[in-house]
């Protein structure tokens, strides 16, 4: 690693994002609606978001399209004005010093279109090295570091429009990481990188660019487990709302109905199981299945009751005999999903 160090700001604070209330509102196009309410039609894109970031965390925002993610992430890169509400990045209000802002973060999106498409991937990054006013010779160093860490070294002297979409993603990457910024605004930065570019961008963010100056990260993905591998938090978004913030342990148990297990038993008949599943008060539905003689079971209950050891019990009694037992766990995806169908379904009804 080159001597060059990264911009922090003099006093420490106790959040380096946070916001309070933050929220935009955008005019909706004359086109969705009649001329005469056209004027008085608003669309809520943040809608009160409250988050804090600490020094060095990795943070994950998640949410179907029209979530607000960008939008959130564009104010807080000083790229949006937001509506009402406060937004702060180290000590720095995002509206009244957006200048200083700006000195301290870095932006990766997805889609990236303004580079310069007559220029190789080198002089792009060399042209906005000299507009961050990063130091010759060690910003031109570390500008080669970036070429080798994100597996452009063969296509850096290559015009941008002869670029493929994962080349044009990777030089967004390495741009949003020139100046060594203290707060990095991922937004999708996988977006159109093949499955082993993308699980190799995931690697160095978390291996490499955490390790060389432990920057604030927030990344917003769709894909889950990307963000499962790399944050320590995740907020999930959905119409304009942060509705779960939390480690996702908090997450499985917020969304979490009921206890799941898989077990395979044998020296039972199906029917005689039936039985003892109902009466210690399974949920339903039940998944049974033969097999060799022996029966998969997966069942459900009530979260923190007895049914299941009450279960166990009963299948010893009769005289079964439980090969395997393992809980089930709640996948990320899973989590995703019920939390925003409980938010779809409590918005539909407000509305």
């Amino acid at each position: 690693m080159n001597g060059w160090s990264p911009l922090h700001t003099q006093e420490a604070t106790a959040y380096v994002v946070e916001t309070h209330d933050l929220t935009k509102w955008f005019r909706a196009p004359q086109a969705l609606f009649s001329r005469a309410a056209a004027g008085n039609r608003h669309v809520l894109a943040v809608d009160c978001v409250n988050i804090r970031l600490s020094r060095g965390e990795i943070f994950g925002l998640v949410g179907p399209n029209g979530a607000g993610k960008t939008t959130l992430i564009k104010i807080l890169s000083t790229l949006l004005l937001p509506t009402a509400g406060t937004a702060r990045v180290g000590r720095f209000d995002v509206v009244k010093a957006g200048h200083r802002v700006r000195q301290l973060v870095g932006l990766v999106t997805s889609n990236e279109r303004s580079f310069y498409w007559r220029l190789t991937g080198r002089q792009n990054m060399a042209f906005f090295a000299d507009l961050y006013h990063i130091p010759q010779p060690e910003g031109r160093a570390w500008m080669e570091e970036l070429f080798d860490l994100l597996g452009l070294r063969d296509s850096a002297d290559k015009r941008f429009d002869t670029y493929s979409t994962g080349q044009r993603q990777r030089l967004a990457m390495a741009r949003g990481l020139l100046s060594k910024p203290q707060v990095l605004f991922m937004d999708e930065p996988t977006k159109g990188v093949d499955p082993t570019g993308a699980a190799e961008i995931v690697t160095i963010i978390r291996e490499r660019i955490v390790k060389l100056w432990h920057p604030t990260i927030l990344v917003t993905s769709h894909n889950l487990s990307e963000i499962e591998r790399l944050c320590g938090r995740i907020a999930v978004m959905d119409h304009g709302s942060i509705i779960a913030v939390g480690e996702l342990d908090a997450l499985r148990t917020l969304a979490r109905a009921a206890d799941t297990y898989r077990l395979k038993l044998r020296a039972l008949s199906e029917q005689t199981l039936r039985t003892i599943t109902a009466a210690a008060g399974a949920l339903q539905p039940i998944q049974y299945a033969c097999c060799n003689g022996a029966i998969d079971l997966q069942v459900n209950f009530q979260r923190g009751g007895a049914g299941f050891p009450r279960m166990i019990r009963a299948i010893v009694e009769q005289g079964g005999e439980v090969l395997t037992c393992s809980a089930v766990a709640v996948s990320f995806d899973d989590v995703f999903h019920t939390l925003i169908s409980q938010h779809t379904l409590s918005h539909s009804k407000a509305n």
